[in-house]
């Protein structure tokens, strides 16, 4: 759908927007998504007035943040939402492989989660992420993008995750999970991490392979996402077989500067 060029409190401006009532909660911020303005037939001007256009729609709602995602190979969709203010954060690169058992891997240490384990989860995810788009951006505290991690997965961990892996040390301390989601045509890596100091031992490796044997037969591929600047997962997926399917850059816009 195209953006209108000229409302910019109802029509096509209102229908491109995703309230986020998650992010909102967290970051204290009213946010929305706003989805890739596509003007196919039009000049990049037509893309400006696009981008313009939502911009308006979103100071009249007193949106105070905004994300948007823009596929790799349109510059000038990019350019136009820096000339309205939107700031590069990430370019994310999505992943998959077949969904094969694998033979051979240790599985020592990993086990299915229960809701019971949300909490301690939840510890891991608030301490081990730097690299996502979050973290990324300047103008968002880095303690609300621990929180919104950690009750990211805090919530994949008692409801909304298909299955969550855990890994555990020798006393029984959760220091890694793997949360994954099951649409119809993949399983999908929705959130995975490890604490700093049980990093470079193997445990993420681990729960990918937990992964890949649990979904054996029922998904045709597994697909995740992560940052370009994230080198140890794309050594980490590479070496499993993962290849890189598409790459997309995503940028935020903040209503002050």
């Amino acid at each position: 759908m195209t953006l209108s060029s000229s409302g910019n409190s109802t029509g096509d401006a209102a229908a491109l927007f995703i309230d986020l009532p998650f992010e909102t909660g967290i970051l204290g911020l009213k946010a929305g998504r706003l989805g890739e303005p596509r003007c196919p037939d039009g000049p990049p001007a037509a893309v400006n007035r696009a981008v313009a256009a939502a911009v308006g729609y979103a100071v009249d709602q007193g949106y105070q943040f905004l994300s948007c995602r823009v596929a790799d190979g349109r510059p000038w969709v990019a350019e136009a939402l820096e000339s309205a203010g939107f700031r590069l954060v990430e370019c994310l690169l999505t992943l998959e492989r077949p969904v094969a058992a694998v033979a051979g891997e240790p599985q020592s240490g990993i086990r299915l989660a229960t809701p019971s384990d949300a909490e301690a989860v939840g510890r891991v995810a608030e301490a081990c992420f730097v690299d996502d788009r979050y973290h990324a951006d300047p103008r968002i505290d880095d303690r609300a993008a621990d929180r919104l991690k950690r009750l990211w997965a805090e919530n994949d961990c008692r409801q909304r995750g298909d299955v969550v892996f855990v890994a555990v040390d020798d006393s029984g301390r959760v220091v890694g999970f793997h949360a994954c989601l099951a649409p119809a045509d993949a399983a999908v890596i929705d959130l995975i991490g490890v604490l700093p100091e049980a990093q470079g031992r193997g445990v993420g490796r681990r729960l990918v392979a937990a992964a890949l044997n649990h979904y054996a037969g029922r998904r045709p591929v597994l697909r995740t996402g992560t940052q370009a600047r994230n080198t140890g997962s794309l050594a980490l997926y590479a070496a499993m077989g993962f290849r890189i399917v598409r790459s997309e850059f995503t940028f935020h816009w903040h209503s002050h500067p």
